[in-house]
């Protein structure tokens, strides 16, 4: 099983490497601004399609980190990477200190750039806000999470699995505490999409907020 794993993930990271490559040959052709952003718009279509989970079974592998290295499964949130996480890379890519902006003085927070493609007022202004946005909403899934994983050990959870019980009363009950497992299931599922809306929310922002030198920093 841990080959299967394995195999897959390097499979979909060849598939990524191919993306990637892509994205190098445009900047090093000089290629028109419109072309950059194309192939861009491309890895995001494909990265989306990637995120789809289309079961409450596929939804749980992902979020109990299935295949994940246990580095990536202490680091990740709901399943994947954190949305503020890629507004941290921004900022530390672009020469700008993280604090300063936590403490709403995101002008003030321009350090010096090691890439020459330092981000301006007006940006630095959009990625605060997006990084307020998606705080709130990290909280609030992480909550309703908390919510989710409690309900399974509520009192009629706890009570089908009491086992001093004819055989037959208890294999109804386990059936029955099937289902409260299934619907926490979707439970889950419903949250891991939210969450994989707010990372390909994140990703369009920073799409649209980045110049197309500076998503190359970000990129490569």
């Amino acid at each position: 099983m841990a080959c299967l794993k394995r195999s897959s993930r390097d499979a979909w990271w060849d598939a990524w490497q191919s993306n990637i490559n892509k994205i190098r040959i445009t900047m090093m052709s000089n290629s028109l601004e419109s072309d950059f952003q194309k192939v861009l718009s491309d890895c995001f279509d494909a990265y989306k399609k990637h995120m789809h989970e289309t079961s409450k079974d596929e939804a749980l592998a992902v979020i109990s980190g299935d295949g994940c290295t246990p580095i990536e499964i202490a680091f990740m949130w709901m399943g994947r990477w954190r949305p503020t996480s890629a507004i941290i890379l921004v900022y530390s890519t672009m020469g700008i200190d993280p604090v300063g902006v936590a403490k709403g003085c995101p002008v003030n927070a321009v350090q010096h750039s090691t890439f020459g493609h330092t981000l301006n007022e007006q940006q630095l202004s959009e990625l605060h806000a997006l990084q307020a946005h998606n705080f709130q909403a990290e909280s609030t899934l992480s909550k309703q999470l908390a919510v989710v994983q409690m309900r399974l050990v509520e009192q009629n959870a706890v009570t089908l699995l009491h086992i001093e019980q004819p055989k037959s009363d208890h294999m109804n009950d386990l059936s029955d505490f099937q289902k409260l497992v299934d619907a926490r299931l979707l439970d889950l599922q419903s949250l891991l999409l939210k969450a994989d809306d707010l990372r390909l929310h994140t990703l369009r922002g920073l799409l649209d907020l980045l110049t197309p030198a500076q998503e190359n920093n970000l990129v490569l």
